[in-house]
Parts: structure tokens; sequence; C-alpha cells
């Protein structure tokens, strides 16, 4: 027999492949929806162990950190911020002061001794050294009721070295710099008016820039 021929405008049926079936879908989305939930749990677990590590060493860097850097000094203050003991160099340099000399005189300590009781000592940074200078006031009997004497030391590669003494009832370390070291204004007043010293370094000392008397008011 002859197999029948095709008409004309006759075509083939070409079977399509089948589509996948509404479970195979939900599969692969439930798939990716899994993958994507684990992808996130690790991101929010990278996340969350940064953030401890940056918060322990905040607080810990908040626990090591120095104290924040006094700039004004008076008399009034019932004790110098942070102090620290008056080392020997210093105290060897006080002695030669003449208001301390003075008061040994009247005072006549044991031995003729300095005490070092009669300073108190606190640590500045005057300069971008990484050593700390020193600021010194006077204590009973070398402090006075409304005044108060004043020593600046800068801690040089020779020991300390003394840049500025002198009276005064605030001592003030301000922002603008002359030869690398902070201005310095002392302050004295009396019932009717305030005295304001400005000091400015010199390269070795601190030295008078500017005074300014001016009525209370």
């Amino acid at each position: 027999m002859n197999a029948p021929r095709l008409q004309q405008n006759q075509s083939y049926c070409i079977p399509k492949p089948p589509h996948p079936s509404r479970c195979d879908q939900q599969g692969v989305g439930d798939l990716d929806q899994i993958q994507i939930r684990h992808a996130y749990s690790g991101f929010a677990l990278i996340l969350g162990v940064c953030l401890i590590a940056i918060t322990s060493t905040w607080v810990v860097a908040q626990e090591h950190a120095a104290p924040p850097r006094q700039n004004h000094f008076s008399a009034e203050d019932e004790s110098l911020p942070n102090p620290v003991p008056v080392p020997d160099d210093v105290l060897a340099a006080l002695e030669k002061e003449k208001p301390v000399q003075d008061a040994l005189k009247d005072q006549s300590p044991p031995d003729n001794k300095l005490p070092a009781s009669w300073f108190s000592a606190t640590e500045v940074h005057l300069s971008s050294g990484a050593q700390p200078d020193l600021v010194v006031r006077a204590e009973p009997p070398l402090a006075g009721a409304n005044i108060d004497y004043f020593w600046i030391f800068r801690n040089t590669a020779g020991g300390h070295h003394l840049v500025l003494a002198a009276p005064a009832h605030d001592l003030e370390i301000r922002a603008h710099r002359s030869k690398g070291f902070p201005d310095i204004a002392m302050t004295s007043m009396t019932s009717r008016q305030i005295h304001t010293v400005l000091y400015r370094f010199d390269g070795k000392h601190y030295v008078v820039h500017q005074e300014k008397t001016e009525p209370i008011k």
C-alpha cells in the first residue's frame, strides 16, 4: 500500500515539551526563598559580630582614655585636677625662687628642707612632644588668700626647665600659639579691677606680650 499523501496546506503537529507543573514551580520557588533566608541570616550574623567587636573596642578605649586636658587653673580651686608628685629636679628649681626662700626663712621647716607639700602639680601638654609638662601651684603656707603663685615647667631631654613663674588668681592656657607653644594669660583682681597679663613663648621662656587692666562690671 502507498502511504497517504499530505494535503498541500496540511502541516505536521510537533508536540511541545511539557511545562513544569505548579508543584514543580513551587518547589523551585521554595528553594530560592530558603537560600535567600540563609544568605540574610549569614549577613545578619556577620553584622552582629562586627557591631559587638566595635562596641567592645569603644568601651575599652573609653576606659583607658586619658583624662581631658585642663586649660584653666584658679587659686580658688580646692586642688589641681589629676595631681602628680612634684619631681625632685622641680623641687630643686622651686627652692631657688624668692617667694619660696622667704617662706623657708619664716617657717623654718625641719632640717631646713623644702617640703613637697607646699606645692601641687599637674601635667599639661604645651608642645607636640610626647613628654608632659608641668603646672605647679603654691599651697599653704605659700598660697595667699586671693592670689596664688604658679610655675610652669617644660619637660626637656635634660630635665624640667622653668619657663614661667608669676602670681595670679587664674592661669589660662589659650589656643593661640607662638613658636609652637600656647599663649598663657594670668589674671589677678582687686575689689575694683581685673588685671590680665598675656605671655608668649620666645623660644626659651614665656615673656610678657600684653597687659590690660579693666574695671569690674
